[in-house]
């Protein structure tokens, strides 16, 4: 298997983003929507309540343990 130039460049931005959040698992959306059962769509608009999202260019990122916490805090 070889990667493209793109591809080296989004391991590249994700290996970043994992060093700046201490090794944290960082979901795409595409991830963090099917752990939410949700949408993309849906988490674009609402992402503000699922803890920060970190940007790694265009894309945002969520915080599997804050999405972890968030569902935690819901059951009570």
């Amino acid at each position: 298997m070889s990667l493209n130039a793109h591809d080296l460049r989004l391991l590249r931005r994700e290996a970043e983003a994992a060093r700046a959040t201490g090794g944290e698992r960082l979901l795409r959306v595409k991830e963090a929507a099917e752990k939410f059962s949700v949408t993309e769509d849906w988490l674009y608009r609402n992402h503000k309540k699922y803890g920060p999202a970190v940007r790694c260019g265009r894309s945002l990122r969520f915080s599997e343990r804050a999405m972890d916490e968030h569902v935690r805090k819901q059951r009570g």
